[in-house]
């Protein structure tokens, strides 16, 4: 679980859907904007439509994390990024489908 300093609070998370760029892909989307914090913070919301049961919402979250551990990019550079599930993608996608996405959305190769 992360710190409280590295997730973004609700108000945050409203301001970051207001203002910031929405990437699109099958299974989620996700907001992504820069920040004046030192660090990165994080979001992910999986709402109930995805799955009624909350083990398996709380097992798609510890697997994105351990996913955006791993990602250097967010890592290096101050941003606020919120992810939102429509679905659950196959677990071993997960990894390969968020390292596309962050690399198209900080514009890197």
């Amino acid at each position: 679980m992360l710190e409280s300093s590295f997730r973004l609070k609700k108000k945050e998370i409203v301001q970051l859907f207001k203002k910031g760029r929405i990437f699109r892909y099958d299974s989620f989307f996700f907001r992504i904007a820069f920040n004046q914090v030192s660090h990165s913070r994080l979001a992910i919301i999986i709402p109930k439509k995805v799955s009624a049961k909350a083990t398996v919402r709380n097992r798609l979250k510890r697997k994105v994390m351990i996913a955006l551990s791993s990602q250097d990019k967010i890592k290096d550079k101050n941003i606020d990024l919120a992810i939102f599930f429509k679905e659950i993608p196959a677990e071993k996608e997960i990894e390969s489908l968020l390292k596309a996405a962050i690399t198209k959305a900080l514009g890197e190769k």
